[in-house]
């Protein structure tokens, strides 16, 4: 796994919290790590939008690949994870060669919204045993072995300063947000 990015408060924000419950101390923790944890979840949406205006992946796929460490009192910062794995062929969009079997063997597979898609020549989509099912290309002349074709990875298509500026801005968003609602739930206003 590899860590995306960390939301923690600034030195100007906690002020700002701390002057407002100056008669409620205890409760300073608590609302900053209700504000924290919920800018990670937004952050997460926001570049799971981000990739999925690029790329023909199920929201699914994106979203349970990026993990949150949450924030806690001890520990008031919260981490963002994206697993380091490629994603098999088979949830982007794949067509296989039914309709035209006289022009060989191959599936047509489509990453990018932009792009029209690729012919991988020699390909086809089977289940194997265990219920696998991808596109698949035989890697000698024989029947088997058989080599599952992977396209990127959740962090390769979020891009590196793209993805990673579009979580930061709705984190800071979020945040400041939140700290104003969890404020006045403490002073029941």
């Amino acid at each position: 796994m590899r860590k995306i990015s960390g939301i923690e408060l600034t030195v100007p924000q906690l002020e700002k919290i701390e002057e407002r419950l100056k008669d409620f101390p205890e409760q300073i923790p608590v609302v900053t790590v209700r504000a924290i944890n919920r800018a990670a979840e937004a952050s997460r949406t926001a570049v799971t939008r981000f990739v999925r205006k690029e790329y023909l992946i199920d929201y699914k796929n994106v979203k349970g690949r990026i993990k949150i460490k949450k924030a806690h009192q001890a520990d008031m910062v919260a981490d963002i994870y994206a697993k380091d794995r490629t994603i098999s062929s088979i949830n982007f969009r794949v067509r296989s060669n039914e309709p035209f079997p006289e022009r060989g063997k191959y599936a047509q597979i489509q990453v990018k919204k932009r792009s029209s898609g690729g012919y991988v020549r020699g390909s086809f989509i089977a289940t194997v045993r265990g219920g696998y099912t991808n596109v698949f290309v035989r890697t000698t002349g024989n029947r088997f072995p058989l080599r599952s074709l992977h396209s990127p990875s959740v962090p390769q298509m979020m891009g590196h300063e793209e993805g990673i500026k579009v979580m930061q801005e709705r984190a800071i968003e979020v945040l400041n947000k939140r700290i104003d609602v969890e404020v006045k739930r403490v002073l029941g206003k």
